[in-house]
């Protein structure tokens, strides 16, 4: 996108958008840059802490392990009662529903360099 608008003001053409919508546009394009690296991070964050906490609490993610621990007697029987299924079934989902978020934006991006590639064109005069 700046090389299109820098070769636009070197070669005298006027621009079908004001500089503020251009610096807009430039910003936009930046983000949607950055998008996939960031995104991969949060996956990778996320996917850290699903790891770390089966590792360190496998009580918070694995039903598994609960019930197992259950059936050993070495649980309290009123935490037992509410952990049994309630807790790792809770953990899972905020995990799946931070998932879907992230997976959402890559999504949303895709369609934000799409956006740009058809202003560019645009701008191009094609």
């Amino acid at each position: 996108m700046a090389r299109i608008i820098k070769a636009r003001e070197r070669s005298g053409e006027a621009s079908m958008l004001s500089a503020k919508e251009e610096a807009f546009l430039e910003k936009r394009a930046r983000l949607a840059r950055w998008w996939n690296v960031a995104a991969l991070g949060m996956l990778a964050v996320l996917a850290g802490i699903a790891l770390w906490l089966y590792l360190k609490s496998p009580r918070l993610i694995s039903p598994g392990r609960v019930l197992a621990d259950l059936e050993a007697g070495t649980l309290p029987v009123e935490t037992a009662e509410t952990m049994a299924v309630l807790l790792p079934v809770l953990v899972l989902m905020c995990l799946v529903i931070v998932a879907v978020v992230v997976f959402y934006g890559f999504f949303v991006f895709s369609n934000e360099r799409r956006y740009h590639d058809i202003i560019a064109k645009l701008k191009r005069g094609e």
